[in-house]
């Protein structure tokens, strides 16, 4: 008989109705069925029992924070004021490239080196200006005007166009520099010789009386402790026994004396160097300081390749520094060149500009 046969009439039915017809059902069945039943029985109680335990025992998951976005990075600097003798620059440059961004630009050209490399106008593409012939299908989107190609057109800008940097200079405004946190400093007291003087007695006398009240608890503790310990019985001390004396060894006449032969050792002389009065040291040779590198570029506002200590970079003739990538493009912010100590400060914050992509 099919064991689903003999469940499914009685999963229609409730409560003790359900239990009756079960039953019922069970008492017409062959032992061979009954047997059948019975093994399906075990095994679905068998099922629900783990289940049930499983589920109690689950813990419960907490949820998961969302991950901060990670703030774009400027250089190896946060992003902060821009240094005095850059802002004019800057300020040129985001002039530009929110001039190009509004209304495009015309075909400039770029000197790098030995070359001159001219760069193509802007068309409009979905309401933005990009480069002429950079929508592909890779970047459908096109090229829009990175900052690193705005410095070079205003560059090529200032050069051609003086009309331009004279509308830029008529417009720009020196911003005044945030004042600085004064920190309140600690009042100075002002005390005589023979203040500090007492001072220093009064303390050195309590230095002192609490060495002595140290001392003096020390001892009460070291008497107490010997009244509580019981007395002890004093031993009576033993005799000691007398030595025998042992009779004195005859003494044995001396043995005469041999005379020691005197053998004449020779006496080395060794010269000594007689230092010459009045010669002295030749001093020794001043150690060699390697002197700063000497470098310049044209004052153009574009970034000239430049090579310190075995690394890439590209810098201006304000001495504003960035790394060169493999492509020979601007990189991340390193610093002012100080030519003085031949070193990049990189402690000087990253210029700020406006509308950086």
């Amino acid at each position: 008989m099919n064991e689903v046969a003999v469940v499914a009439p009685v999963a229609a039915q409730m409560g003790e109705e359900q239990m009756e017809v079960l039953q019922n059902q069970l008492k017409q069945l062959e032992s061979a069925d009954l047997f059948k039943v019975l093994k399906v029985a075990l095994a679905e109680a068998e099922r629900k029992t783990k289940a049930a335990a499983k589920q109690a025992a689950k813990p419960v998951k907490e949820k998961k924070e969302k991950k901060e976005k990670k703030e774009k990075k400027v250089g190896s600097q946060p992003k902060g004021p821009t240094p005095p003798q850059l802002r004019q620059n800057c300020a040129w440059v985001n002039f530009i490239k929110l001039r190009a961004q509004a209304s495009g630009w015309e075909s400039y050209e770029v000197t790098k080196q030995k070359e001159v490399i001219v760069m193509p106008g802007s068309v409009e593409h979905g309401g933005k200006h990009v480069f002429a012939d950079s929508v592909t299908e890779k970047k459908p989107n096109g090229q829009a005007l990175t900052h690193g190609n705005a410095m070079s057109l205003a560059a090529w800008t200032k050069k051609t166009k003086q009309a331009v940097y004279d509308e830029f200079l008529s417009t720009y405004v020196e911003e005044p520099e945030a004042e600085k946190e004064v920190v309140e400093k600690e009042p100075v007291v002002r005390k005589t010789a023979a203040e500090k003087q007492k001072e220093k007695e009064e303390k050195a006398k309590k230095a002192l009386k609490e060495k002595e009240d140290k001392a003096k608890a020390r001892e009460e503790e070291k008497k107490n402790k010997a009244a509580e310990k019981p007395a002890k019985p004093v031993k009576e001390k033993k005799e000691k026994k007398e030595k025998v004396e042992k009779p004195a060894k005859e003494e044995k006449p001396a043995k005469e004396e041999k005379p020691v032969k005197e053998v004449a050792t020779p006496v080395k002389e060794v010269a000594t160097p007689v230092k010459e009065a009045g010669v002295k040291k030749a001093p020794a040779a001043p150690k060699k300081v390697a002197k700063p590198e000497e470098w310049t570029c044209e004052n153009d506002g574009l970034l000239h390749e430049w090579s310190f200590k075995g690394q890439k970079y590209l810098r201006n003739y304000d001495n504003e520094v960035f790394r060169q990538t493999e492509d020979g493009e601007m990189g991340e912010w390193c610093g002012i060149f100080l030519q003085g100590e031949n070193r990049i400060d990189d402690s000087v914050e990253a210029p700020v500009y406006d509308d950086e992509e």
